[in-house]
């Protein structure tokens, strides 16, 4: 988090446990252990890493055989206010990865905007977005924007939207998000599951 939060948080007379950010089934199961072991619940944590662990890599297996000439090119925003969109080492990125499709915009490191001819020169076949909560980001509100409607996502209308939670972090439910990411971009997988 911001450094001030941070600070605030050492600050406090109750213990902390900071939690490294790694997107990576490595990362996961770091996540689980450290917070097991500061619940002092380490068997348990051992049990819910071996059930997370068996869900991500069935998830990631769904896409294996996707020949790399079939693989959609993935642009994930967070909204539609500033085009944002997610580069390496973010947890949408790895989940794009994951699920079988590929990240343009794995050029860049982090969040950075993407520009109409960024975006163009590009050319995603699909856009991911995180719901907003009413419904939306609809395709219409996607690719009525300027900067989204001349990518081959816009001709036909390529929107996956799904919940924020799966997009932005790397956990528990990272195997769900894959696995509903993967049945979205490549519908064929769904009945092999």
């Amino acid at each position: 988090g911001p450094p001030e939060a941070v600070e605030v948080l050492k600050s406090l007379a109750i213990p902390v446990v900071f939690v490294p950010e790694d997107n990576s089934p490595q990362g996961i199961e770091r996540k689980i252990t450290l917070i097991a072991a500061a619940l002092r619940l380490e068997d348990k944590g051992r049990e819910v890493s071996r059930r997370v662990l068996h869900a991500l890599r069935a998830a990631a297996d769904l896409t294996a055989k996707i020949p790399a000439e079939r693989r959609k090119k993935v642009v994930f925003f967070h909204g539609l206010v500033r085009l944002s969109a997610a580069g390496a080492g973010t947890a949408a990125d790895a989940i794009i990865r994951y699920a079988g499709g590929i990240n343009p915009m794995a050029v860049v490191k982090g969040y950075k905007p993407a520009s109409e001819e960024k975006l163009i020169e590009m050319a995603p076949d699909v856009i991911l977005m995180m719901s907003d909560g009413k419904g939306g980001p609809t395709a219409e509100q996607v690719f009525g924007t300027r900067a989204l409607s001349a990518t081959p996502a816009a001709e036909k209308k390529a929107l996956i939207v799904l919940d924020g939670a799966y997009m932005i972090g790397f956990g528990p439910r990272t195997a769900d998000a894959i696995r509903d990411l993967a049945q979205a971009l490549y519908p064929e997988v769904a009945d092999a599951d």
